[in-house]
Order: structure tokens, then sequence, then C-alpha cells
């Protein structure tokens, strides 16, 4: 039994064995984030973001992928937006360290918003960028758990403008590129 356990953990070690960032390389994963806004007179916002993403090195310590964004937000007791995102993005990372590297994130795409509310719902097109750094800590050679600060930036037109700096947790799987 010991025997098939060394030869399954070599076997698993070897096909795996990389440079995380390396050229062709790919990455799959995802943040997380959610938090609370505090009105004065008003009730109290509640936010709910997910990002899965793909992306493959084009070359040493480059990215470039896309991912979704669902993004929930309560208003008020009877107010709710949701919305989804198309983002493609581009990561820079920076080090060659095998357990601490460092990145700058830069996605933008389009975004589709409804908003509903005891009087209906109302649909809006428009579009987001998000930017920002982010460090990842590798738990081993294919996984890293990540922390990234984002600034989002939403235009759905002249009227319509939301800022925000969100902090995102999340993790990456690094798959070999052959």
């Amino acid at each position: 039994m010991k025997k098939h356990i060394t030869l399954i953990i070599v076997l698993f070690t070897t096909v795996f064995t990389f440079g995380q960032t390396d050229e062709g390389n790919k990455l799959v994963g995802g943040t997380v984030s959610f938090g609370t806004q505090f009105v004065q007179n008003n009730d109290n916002l509640l936010f709910l973001n997910f990002n899965p993403n793909y992306g493959r090195f084009v070359t040493d310590h480059i990215a470039a992928g896309a991912g979704i964004n669902l993004f929930f937000q309560k208003i008020s007791s009877n107010s709710n937006e949701t919305s989804l995102s198309f983002l493609p993005f581009g990561r820079y990372y920076v080090g060659n360290s095998d357990v601490l590297q460092f990145y700058v994130e830069v996605k933008g795409g389009f975004i589709y918003q409804r908003t509903s509310n005891s009087g209906g719902a109302t649909n809006n097109n428009g579009f987001q960028i998000n930017a920002g750094p982010g460090v990842a800590f590798f738990l081993n050679e294919n996984v890293s758990l990540d922390f990234l600060v984002n600034y989002r930036y939403l235009r759905f037109d002249e009227f319509i403008v939301d800022r925000r700096l969100i902090f995102n947790v999340g993790f990456q799987i690094y798959l070999d590129g052959e």
C-alpha cells in the first residue's frame, strides 16, 4: 500500500512541477468579496461579488484571460441590484518567489445590471473597469491564495456612475501548459 501511495505522489508532483508564471501555463480560479456601506438616515447597503476567471501566460509573468463578475447588492428592504459582467483581464506578476508574488491586474468589459424595487424593475447596460494590486501566496506549487484590492468604476450613462474600492480574497490554480 505504501508503494502505491508513494507512486501516486511522485506521479502527481512530476506532472505538475513547473514555474507558476511561466509562458504557456494556465490559471483557473477567482475571487470573492463582500461588504456593507453604512448610510446615515437610510438602510445600510450590503453587497456580494463573485469573480471566476481563466487565463493563460502569454509570456513569463504576464497572463491574459477573461472572467465573469456576478454582483448582488441589497440597497434597502425592498430594493436590490444584480449584475453580470464579462471582463477580459491582464495580470503582470513581479518577482520569482516560490511563496509570495505580487501582481497588478487590469480588467474591463461590458456589464448588464437589473435593479428591482417595489415599483418594478429596470435594466441597464454599461461599461466596467477594475484595476488594482494583489499578492499571491502560494500554498504549494499549483495553488495560491490571492488578496486583491480593486478600484471598480461602472458607467451606465452620463448620470449613473459607481466607484468603489473593493477588497477581494480568492484562489488560483496554476496548470502546466503542455
